[in-house]
Order: C-alpha cells, then structure tokens, then sequence
C-alpha cells in the first residue's frame, strides 16, 4: 500500500510481513469493522469481472480462500467488497457481517438511474455548468434565459440517457450540451451521431 492516499502505508510479503496492515485496510477506508482479506489481481489490458473470477477459481489457493476450504475452513465469509480499474482487482473478504444494506444488482440500478434520469429531463432539470471544465460539448441549441433553456431540455425526453447539462457563458448565453467528452475526437464521433437529428450540432470546448 502506497503512502499516496488517506491509509496506512505498508508493504505486505513474505520477507517483511505485515498482515495486519492489510487487514486493517477495511477499517481506513469504509465503514467496514472487521478486518479484510485481500485477493489481488492485475494485468496489462483493461480486466473484466469474469475472466478475473474464472483466473481465481483455476488457482487452488485462490479457489479455496473464496469457498472458505482447505486452510480457510475455520472461516465463514460474511462481507465481501469489489474493485475494478482499468486493469487492477481487488477484492476484500471478511468474517464479520457488514452493517452496510445489500448492494442493489448492477440491473437494477441501471434502471432507477435510467428513470432517475428521464424524470430530470422532463423537468428540465439538469446541471448547469458554469465554470470551464475543459471539457469538450455537443451542443443542440442555445438561449439568452436559463428558463427557456430548461424548457429546451425538456424537448430532450428520448434522449435522457445521455449526458445532457446546460452551459452558461460569460456573455450569459445558455447552451444545451446533450452530451460532453474528454477529448476532442471523441466530441467529434458524438457530434456525427447526433447529427442525424440535429444538423446544427456543434462542439463547445469550455
């Protein structure tokens, strides 16, 4: 564990051991009071959950630390938590019940966010951004009143799933971004997709 966050820094191996370290880890960053049994997993392209568990479960050691076998027996996992970046995993296993509630299915929340999100345009209701991000935006159409602005987001119904927010200028102009990018290619490939039922559709770099 690095010294470049808010944690404990260690270094947990065979020739300088500090398991407690890493077991504490739970405890400094989560809500989480029993201690953490971390199993790793890392490589050069980005990872996903099944090649990860399908790697794990080939592994005799790894097999049985997750089905609480062989020297894991004595254990019964009663709290498990997931990372993924890029192409790290993470995951921590502890013994102790977690007190946080159940995590919703990956489905499910993709479907109340989905409905979060047409109610917010419905309403008219997005973000309004007004300090520069450096960001780059698709935008479908502007106006001079932050009103007239939101009742455009509502014409935007079918397209709540996108990203869309309201850029404000200096000048006091209010544009309507229905999406935004990191980079200016990707702006790009978003404008030519929107294109096809906005033709005036223009990038905003702010």
């Amino acid at each position: 564990w690095s010294d470049k966050g808010d944690w404990t820094a260690c270094c947990h191996n065979k020739y300088m051991p500090q398991e407690q370290c890493v077991r504490n880890k739970p405890k400094e960053l989560t809500k989480y009071i029993g201690e953490g049994y971390e199993l790793t997993y890392a490589e050069e392209q980005d990872v996903n959950a099944d090649s990860i568990f399908q790697f794990w479960t080939s592994i005799p050691e790894a097999d049985a630390f997750l089905m609480n076998e062989g020297t894991w027996k004595s254990r019964t996992w009663k709290a498990l938590g997931v990372g993924i970046y890029k192409n790290y995993a993470v995951v921590w296993v502890g013994w102790r019940t977690d007190l946080e509630p159940t995590p919703m299915p990956c489905r499910l929340l993709v479907e109340k966010q989905s409905k979060e999100e047409k109610k917010a345009v419905a309403a008219g209701d997005v973000p309004v951004i007004s300090a520069p991000t450096g960001r780059f935006y698709v935008v479908v159409s502007s106006f001079q009143s932050l009103q007239d602005a939101r009742n455009g987001v509502k014409q935007l119904i079918n397209y709540s799933d996108a990203n869309i927010c309201i850029v404000k200028n200096k000048q006091g102009q209010y544009r309507i971004s229905i999406n935004n990018y990191e980079t200016l290619d990707g702006a790009k490939s978003g404008k030519e997709l929107y294109r096809i039922n906005f033709t005036d559709a223009w990038i905003l770099n702010y």
